[in-house]
C-alpha cells in the first residue's frame, strides 16, 4: 500500500469518526430550545420583503411554512429575473444558523436595492433565500426548533427547513452561489471556496476587505482544513468524504449539485452588526462585479 493511499484511508477513517461524533454533537434534538423567548420579529422582515415586492422588480414567494408548536412562519424565496439577456444565475442564502443575523440583514437590504434599481446587475438573475432558519433567527439560536444544526443536514434532509430548500434547489443550475455565515470564535473575516482551481477571486476579495480596514482571520479551521490568510480551500475529495458520512453543509451541497463556483462568507460575531453586514455586502459586490 502506497504512502498516499495510506494517508487517504486514514483521513477517510478520521472523517467517519468525526461524522459520528458530529452527529451526536450537532444533530441531537433539544426540545428545550422551544422554550427560548423570541428575540426578533418575523413580521418586520415580512413587511420589508412585501414592500420590495410591491416595486414589481422582484418576486417574493413562499417555499412552505416552518412550524414548531405555536410558532409558524413562511420561508421565502426572492427572485429577480432581469430584462437583459442573462449571463449569470446566482443563488444567495442567509442564516442557516439562526444566531448569525448579519447575513439576513445583508440579503434583505440587497433585495431592497434590487427592487429600487432595475439597472443593478442588469444581466444577473437572482434567487435568494434570505432566511433559511426562521425559528433559529427569531429566537437567536444556532439550530432550528428541534435543536438540529441545519448545516449538517444537506445529505439526510431530516429537517423541514432543509427539505424545503433542497426541494427548491433540485435540478437548479447556477454559475455562482454564496452562503452568508458568522463565526463567534473568529477575530476577522474569512471565506470558504469549494473545489475551485482558481483562488484569485477569493484572494482579491480578501484584499478588498483588508483595504476597507477589515481584520482578516488567520486561525479558523474545520476538521483538517485551515485558513491561509483568510481563505479555506475545500478540495472536491473533502466534499465527497463529507457526503460519505452524510454531513453535507449547504455550501458542500451547492457545489456538488448546483454550481461550479460556491463561497461561504464568515464574519466575526464579536464585531458590531453594521460592520459585519458591511463585510457581507463587500463580499457580494466584489464577486458579482466579476460576472
Amino acid at each position: 500500500m502506497g504512502k498516499r493511499t495510506t494517508i487517504l484511508l486514514v483521513l477517510i477513517l478520521a472523517l467517519v469518526v468525526a461524522g459520528t461524533v458530529g452527529y451526536l454533537a450537532y444533530m441531537r434534538p433539544s426540545p428545550s430550545y422551544q422554550n427560548t423567548p423570541l428575540v426578533r420579529k418575523i413580521g418586520e422582515l415580512e413587511l420589508r420583503l412585501a414592500s420590495a415586492a410591491s416595486s414589481g422588480r422582484v418576486l417574493v414567494r413562499v417555499l412552505g411554512n416552518v412550524t414548531y408548536g405555536n410558532f409558524s412562519t413562511p420561508m421565502w424565496v426572492v427572485t429577480r429575473e432581469p430584462k437583459e439577456p442573462v449571463t449569470c444565475r446566482c443563488f444567495l442564502v442567509g442564516s442557516i444558523h439562526g444566531n448569525e443575523p448579519a447575513g439576513v440583514e445583508c440579503l434583505v437590504r440587497f433585495v431592497e436595492r434590487l427592487a429600487a434599481d432595475a439597472n443593478l446587475y442588469p444581466d444577473v438573475a437572482f434567487e435568494i433565500v434570505p432566511l433559511a432558519n426562521p425559528w433559529g433567527w427569531a429566537h437567536n439560536r444556532r439550530g432550528n426548533g428541534d435543536g438540529y444544526d441545519l448545516n449538517r443536514d444537506f445529505s439526510s434532509f431530516r429537517t423541514q427547513e432543509t427539505r424545503l430548500i433542497g426541494g427548491f434547489l433540485k435540478s437548479k443550475r447556477y454559475e455562482l452561489a454564496m452562503d452568508l455565515h458568522e463565526d463567534r470564535g473568529a477575530t476577522g473575516f474569512y471565506l470558504y471556496q469549494y473545489a475551485e482551481d482558481d483562488p484569485a477571486p477569493a484572494h482579491a476579495l480578501i484584499a478588498a476587505q483588508r483595504a476597507n480596514g477589515v481584520p482578516i482571520e488567520q486561525n479558523a479551521s474545520m476538521v483538517i482544513l485551515k485558513t491561509h490568510d483568510g481563505l479555506i480551500r475545500a478540495p472536491m475529495w473533502t466534499l465527497w468524504c463529507v457526503e460519505l458520512v452524510r454531513k453535507l453543509s449547504i455550501g458542500n451541497y451547492l457545489r456538488l449539485e448546483n454550481a461550479p463556483r460556491v463561497y461561504t462568507f464568515e464574519t466575526p460575531s464579536r464585531l458590531d452588526i453594521e460592520r459585519r453586514v458591511g463585510m457581507h455586502e463587500t463580499a457580494l459586490e466584489h464577486l458579482l462585479a466579476r460576472e
